[in-house]
């Protein structure tokens, strides 16, 4: 007998509305996986981004301009922090100077204007000796690092010869004095020891985010401002000024100065009879001084601007016709004893054209078509970019 064969199963057709529906679901399944992915890639670059910012964009932004020169967020912070860290390192060393050091960290935006301003200062340095030729080399730099550490020794002087006893009567014991050396040798520093000391300055400063270059930049910048100095020097104060010495007598009272204002005119008395009495005098108030040779610009500090010019007005031999106030509240009459060009002491020049060159430093730094502060919102940007870690 014949087997029957089986029917095979008809799918059943979709009707026209379930067609519909389907693509509709397929299109909705599409476009949900499409959004997803936009919205992941979306995520992304927004943490891309972030990243770029914090990490790139923002470290770069510049917080100053110097001659056009920029002062990067990132050189920025980074020596703030170099210098919060020497800050902490100083009130460990010396406990007694903590609550000084807390209380200048915890004045991030004072901190932040000295570092600011040191940076400033740097980079109008470095401008003006390129300007004028001036340079400075990489074993420079290294033999003042050394110098800085305490390497090559220097070896102490040879001890003094043994002094002889002088020559005296027999009958007289002398005892010979004794041979002078020094009580203490400090020991030679090994190269070994120099290396180990300069890596942990550089290491050092990496906590803070520096690098080894930025540790011999700055070397080197003290570099530039002594011999930028240097060569500044003789244009800011020049070694032949206009000077006079003077013999001045003080008093309490512009009545005891008319006094004897009155008497040197009369002619009973010389200027000279007058700065003894007074110098006999006991009063505490009153005095006579010799000063020896004075640029106007100083005596201007003591006795004032216009006295000072008034007294390099005068002849040799003259004195002020009228008791002049001080600045210190009492009465002076001032003669001028002698009035030449002539050499300043060593001491006093050098000081002066450093007190000159920091003036001009100044001037440079406060001169806003030379420094420009980037500004956010008003105020300067560098203001909420100053690091407040570490702490104390």
């Amino acid at each position: 007998m014949a087997k029957k064969k089986r029917k095979k199963a008809v799918a059943p057709r979709l009707t026209r509305k379930q067609v519909s529906r389907a693509k509709r679901e397929a299109r909705q399944r599409r476009l949900l996986l499409i959004g997803s992915g936009v919205v992941a890639a979306i995520l992304v670059l927004v943490l891309a981004w972030g990243i770029y910012h914090d990490k790139v964009a923002v470290p770069n932004q510049p917080v100053v301009l110097v001659n056009g020169e920029p002062i990067t967020t990132a050189e920025f912070q980074k020596q703030v922090i170099y210098q919060r860290m020497n800050m902490i390192e100083q009130a460990r060393a010396l406990p007694q100077l903590a609550d000084q050091v807390r209380q200048q960290l915890d004045s991030p935006l004072v901190l932040g204007q000295q570092v600011l301003t040191d940076l400033i200062e740097e980079r109008i340095i470095r401008q003006e000796a390129a300007r004028r030729g001036i340079t400075v080399t990489p074993d420079e730099v290294q033999k003042r690092i050394e110098e800085l550490i305490g390497y090559p020794y220097r070896p102490t002087p040879e001890p003094l010869p043994t002094l002889p006893p002088p020559t005296v009567p027999p009958t007289v014991t002398v005892t010979p004095r004794p041979t002078l050396t020094p009580t203490l040798t400090p020991t030679p520093m090994s190269r070994e020891a120099f290396e180990a000391a300069y890596q942990s300055a550089v290491e050092r400063a990496r906590r803070a985010g520096l690098t080894e270059a930025d540790l011999r930049r700055s070397v080197e910048t003290s570099l530039y401002r002594e011999r930028l100095m240097e060569a500044m020097g003789p244009e800011l104060v020049p070694e032949v000024q206009d000077q006079i010495q003077i013999t001045y007598i003080v008093v309490s009272t512009t009545q005891e100065a008319q006094a004897m204002l009155d008497r040197l005119a009369a002619g009973e008395v010389t200027f000279d009879d007058l700065a003894d009495e007074v110098q006999d005098d006991d009063r505490p108030d009153t005095a006579s001084r010799e000063v020896d040779w004075q640029t106007q610009d100083f005596l201007g500090q003591v006795f004032g601007e216009e006295t000072a010019s008034l007294l390099f007005e005068l002849e040799v031999g003259g004195y002020t016709r009228e008791p002049v106030l001080g600045p210190d509240g009492r009465v002076y009459l001032i003669r001028v004893d002698g009035h030449e060009e002539r050499p300043l002491p060593a001491l006093a020049l050098e000081q002066l054209r450093r007190q000159a060159f920091q003036e001009w430093l100044d001037e440079q730094v406060n001169n806003p078509e030379i420094v420009q502060y980037i500004l956010e919102g008003g105020v300067p940007r560098w203001q909420a970019r100053v690091p407040q870690e570490p702490t104390l």
